[in-house]
């Protein structure tokens, strides 16, 4: 989700939220877009263009499109 204005959590400004539905077994696939998420977001200029994002579609492929970077 991302939040039109950022919202205090932990004294921290948040606009992108992630949810996650987790098995009680270990899935290698979520391993892998784990390690996408966190390289993704430790870089401020591709979480800014993660926010301007308007659809789920365009979220989802400027993530595929970062990611690759």
């Amino acid at each position: 989700c991302v939040l039109k204005d950022a919202i205090l959590w932990n004294e921290h400004k948040v606009r992108i939220i992630f949810l996650f539905s987790l098995s009680k077994q270990k899935d290698p696939l979520f391993d892998h877009l784990f390690e996408n998420l966190v390289s993704l977001i430790d870089n401020i200029q591709k979480v800014k263009k993660l926010c301007k994002a308007k659809t789920l579609d365009e979220f989802l492929l400027l993530y595929q499109i970062n990611k690759l970077k």
